[in-house]
């Protein structure tokens, strides 16, 4: 079960907006966060002592339903 479960989910935006409360750990850490940054994984440094990290996780009934059906039958019948 603990292998088909979390195919069911769906991470559909990853957000980090950091700071350490150091300003030079931030200026380097700045254009790391800028180049490891995409389109469903943001990644900030601010400078302004905000710690924020948020995730959007989604899915389906149907994904679910086939996940633990998955399980239930393997567990069944090993």
């Amino acid at each position: 079960m603990l292998k088909n479960l979390p195919r069911a989910f769906r991470i559909k935006h990853f957000r980090i907006n950091w700071d350490t409360g150091d300003f030079i750990r931030n200026a380097h850490l700045y254009p790391l966060f800028y180049l490891w940054s995409s389109r469903r994984m943001q990644l900030g440094i601010n400078f302004m002592g905000q710690q924020e990290v948020t995730i959007f996780v989604q899915t389906r009934l149907f994904s679910l339903t086939q996940a633990f059906l998955r399980a239930y039958f393997s567990y069944k019948f090993k």
